[in-house]
């Protein structure tokens, strides 16, 4: 697969990952490969595992499989191929109007997230991190977006920690649940929590929760 993956304009970054649009050279079509260094492969390859077990499920992004590559500067790197979100995330799109979105708009996206969550709660995961940002956006024949659920890098699976970085905190802070904050608890109910604040941002086109931000001294 990295003989015909060329890998095209930056989408995104965390604080491990990139993510590049990619081109398929015999075939065509576009792609968007995840890459990280191979000393920091181990979630990628978790990533890569339950994006496998989730294919039959038409709310989740389809993962096309992952291959190693030898990089510029010397260093190797795993890569996942995935989908390409044209409309980018629901996040980004909620939150660029002032004013939230309509109620019909809110259950449009939020009946295709609830699936998605279903799918994932029953093949035995909990993500960890749904946050809007985690929502990418594909055109339908309609005209409208399907959303599905990515970024599977926290997932773990029901009562057991391997499938997760050793993380005290796990997810992102302002959709995190008082019982993952105060007891590191990240089972089924944080998902549904994070559901709730996903819902409640695209009702008010903004944050659910503001954090405060405080100097170390």
């Amino acid at each position: 697969m990295e003989n015909i993956m060329v890998k095209g304009r930056l989408l995104g970054m965390g604080n491990f990952a990139h993510v590049h649009l990619a081109y398929c050279r015999p075939f065509g079509g576009q792609f968007a490969v995840k890459s990280v260094n191979s000393s920091l492969s181990s979630s990628l390859l978790m990533e890569e595992t339950i994006l496998r077990r989730l294919r039959c499920s038409p709310d989740v992004v389809y993962c096309f499989g992952g291959y190693s590559t030898q990089e510029a500067n010397g260093d190797s790197a795993y890569n996942l191929v995935l989908e390409y979100a044209a409309g980018g995330s629901l996040g980004r799109l909620m939150f660029s109007r002032t004013s939230g979105s309509p109620e019909s708009e809110v259950q449009w996206y939020t009946r295709m997230i609830v699936r998605g969550l279903h799918a994932v709660h029953r093949e035995g995961f909990v993500h960890c991190d749904l946050k809007l940002s985690n929502m990418l956006l594909f055109p339908t024949e309609d005209g409208r977006w399907r959303v599905k659920i990515a970024d599977f890098g926290l997932s773990k699976r029901f009562g057991r920690e391997e499938f997760c970085r050793p993380l005290t905190f796990r997810g992102t802070a302002n959709y995190m649940s008082p019982e993952s904050i105060v007891y590191s608890e990240n089972e089924a109910p944080l998902d549904i929590w994070c559901l709730g604040c996903m819902v409640i941002e695209m009702f008010t086109g903004k944050p659910t929760w503001r954090i405060a931000r405080t100097r170390m001294t």
